[in-house]
Parts: structure tokens; sequence; C-alpha cells
């Protein structure tokens, strides 16, 4: 079995900004995402763990309020186009 996490979905909470800031938010950039939550949940599976992933709301720029539990599985794919850029979550990786 293998499990597909998205990196999309780690994008940082925006709430607290306005809608013309969050649209301004360079979303190609390593900083727009929570890497340090995708980090532990990626940790928390290799140990078996489940996880409540967040989901983005890509209409309000935000992280929604739904979350997704998902349990681990033997293989993991992290997809995402910075999804290697954070040494923490290279070192992850076999």
């Amino acid at each position: 079995e293998v499990l597909d996490i998205n990196q999309d979905d780690y994008y940082n909470d925006q709430s607290h900004m306005t809608m013309d800031e969050r649209i301004s938010v360079n979303y190609d950039h390593p900083e727009s995402l929570d890497n340090d939550l995708l980090y532990q949940h990626i940790k928390d599976l290799l140990e078996g763990k489940s996880i409540l992933k967040p989901t983005y709301d890509y209409k309000n720029y935000t992280r929604a309020e739904l979350v997704e539990e998902v349990s681990s599985k033997p293989v993991i794919i992290v997809e995402g186009i910075l999804a290697l850029t954070d040494k923490k979550l290279r070192d992850l990786a076999d």
C-alpha cells in the first residue's frame, strides 16, 4: 500500500491576514509552507501513527477547517515542487 501526501495541503494558515495579503503571498517560496508540521506528520507516519492532515482552501487562500485522518502505510510519497528544499524532510527519505 502507498500513501500520497501532497505538500500543498501544508501551506501556512493565513486566516489572520487580509484577503489582499493572502493573494500576494509567493506560494512558490519555501516559507509559504508549514514544513515543521509536515516534518512531524511524516515522522509520526513513519512510526506507524495516524495523523490529522490539514487541507487547504484555495478559494480563501488559507488552511481549511477540514482535516483528514490519515493512517500510516508501508510506502509514503511526499509530492510537491518544494518537497526537497527542507533538509529535515530530505533526511527522513530513504
